[in-house]
């Protein structure tokens, strides 16, 4: 088990949702591809797309819901999707449950505690032989969600900046070796934050359904990578846009690290500000990954 794995915990699998399903509570959230979830989903599982998490209004691709108000506000996000003060939201998607990550990570930076991944998502749920269905769900009507920021779970590009190469400071570079390599059509450099550590995203599941490895393989690549044991280092995660680093922070958070934050701005943002400097990557034929996929659709 994973020590970080509390008393509202971050990570189910099938058999513990499914004991789960006759609370009136449950909000069961499918991101997938929604020609996938009118195929095939769990059960009275509510559909929703895992872009409407993002800020139509921020100055890079990617970064979290800023407003509450209007259409476009996290408040209203929640509430379309039946997510309240008292619901428990489980939730999972089509790509390797990056995504999944994210919404439980948007959710915790918003105060509400009780969101958990489902792991190995869809896949797992089959595997384990309970049925799906491709009936529709609807959400239920909800009292808005209390929203208590927790802006101790973000870092900003200035903070950052400041502080890279703090020795008190652990900075993880998340990209899958494509996305390393991506250099958005040209619009932005070819490198990484000075200092940080290569650990891709998808070198933590074993397969495209997002199943994580064990605790202990995962604690052996972050030993392998250099990331301290410590579980009161502050440490940040960084990939090519804020939204594809919510796996490693929910990983790093099962394994028992308190202090894990987000640079939800990302690289892209880091790397178009001419004056920040850069390292150069490594070789990124040499590291070994799993790969279910590569970037954002």
């Amino acid at each position: 088990a994973f020590p970080g794995n509390g008393s509202t915990p971050l990570l189910l699998d099938a058999a513990e949702l499914a004991a789960l399903v006759a609370d009136d509570n449950l909000v069961i959230l499918d991101l997938s591809d929604p020609r996938r979830y009118e195929t095939e989903h769990v059960p009275g599982a509510v559909h929703g797309w895992w872009q409407d998490t993002m800020s139509p209004f921020a100055d890079v691709y990617g970064r979290r819901l800023q407003q509450s108000g209007g259409p476009l506000g996290y408040a209203e996000l929640f509430q379309s999707l039946g997510i309240g003060p008292e619901t428990h939201v489980v939730v999972y998607d089509d790509d390797a449950n990056r995504y999944a990550a994210r919404f439980v990570w948007l959710l915790r930076t918003f105060g509400h505690q009780r969101a958990a991944v489902l792991d190995g998502g869809l896949a797992a749920w089959k595997g384990a032989g309970f049925t799906v269905s491709d009936d529709p769900a609807s959400a239920t009507a909800t009292a808005p969600l209390e929203v208590h920021p927790r802006d101790e779970l973000t870092i900003s590009t200035t903070e950052l900046q400041e502080r890279y190469a703090d020795p008190s400071l652990t900075v993880i570079d998340v990209r899958s070796p494509a996305e390393a390599a991506d250099d958005l059509n040209s619009t932005i450099r070819v490198g990484m934050i000075p200092g940080a550590i290569r650990l891709p995203w998808n070198d933590t599941v074993l397969d495209a359904s997002g199943t994580l490895r064990s605790p202990a393989e995962i604690t052996a690549r972050l030993r392998a990578a250099g990331i301290p044991a410590d579980p009161n280092r502050e440490i940040i995660v960084y990939g090519r846009f804020g939204v594809e680093s919510g796996q490693t922070w929910l990983v790093l958070s099962l394994l028992g690290y308190r202090n894990v934050r987000v640079y939800d701005e990302g690289w892209a943002s880091w790397a178009a500000i001419e004056r920040l400097p850069i390292d150069p990557l490594p070789d990124l034929a040499a590291t070994p990954v799993a790969t279910p996929t590569d970037g954002a659709r």
